[in-house]
């Protein structure tokens, strides 16, 4: 059976992976794309040079599911190396991204939130920086963010230890304040 590969460039945006995204970064999965096959769809991430023709590993981005693909079953066209939504990021957060001192999951999450309200992003990225230096982390509730917010106060709690954790969380509330600086700048000035 011969399925089609669209490529969609690497993980980056809000764009329907959903949450995996973090799981598919530790993995080292960052292209992805819709295979196509046997009656489904399946939106998959992959290293950067898997043999798209050969065996690969790969995580389902609907799931979370570590797979392994036999890549003989698809056709494959060239997979571009910039992300998809890339022109739709703000420039801080293109800066921010580029210096290249961001750990995967909060790479991630400044591509996600980007496409979120900046302030919005700024204030749940705030509250989530603070929980974590709170003196008990792990028994910390957070009534006053987002969900996705939450969601990441969990993976942060799983995957860091409490250094790393607060680093981490300070990273992304210095970056998306300086984004919502700039945006509300940018409006003050389209004001005047």
């Amino acid at each position: 059976m011969l399925a089609h590969h669209t490529p969609l460039g690497q993980i980056a945006g809000s764009d329907g992976f959903g949450p995996w995204a973090f799981r598919a970064a530790e993995r080292g999965h960052v292209h992805r794309g819709y295979f196509h096959g046997n009656g489904m769809t399946l939106h998959l991430a992959y290293p950067a040079g898997a043999d798209l023709d050969g065996e690969f590993a790969a995580t389902c981005l609907d799931t979370g599911d570590h797979l392994t693909v036999q890549g003989w079953l698809y056709e494959s066209e060239d997979v571009p190396t910039e992300p998809a939504n890339r022109a739709s990021l703000h420039p801080v957060l293109h800066a921010a991204l580029a210096a290249g001192d961001c750990s995967p999951h909060v790479a991630a999450l400044i591509r996600d939130w980007g496409e979120r309200d900046p302030i919005d992003a700024m204030q749940d990225a705030r509250l989530l920086a603070q929980a974590f230096k709170a003196s008990d982390a792990a028994t910390v509730t957070l009534p006053d963010v987002s969900r996705v917010a939450r969601r990441a106060y969990r993976d942060f709690m799983r995957h860091y230890g409490e250094a790393e954790r607060i680093g981490n969380a300070d990273k992304l509330a210095t970056v998306l304040t300086e984004w919502a600086d700039a945006v509300l700048q940018e409006a003050i000035a389209g004001h005047g």
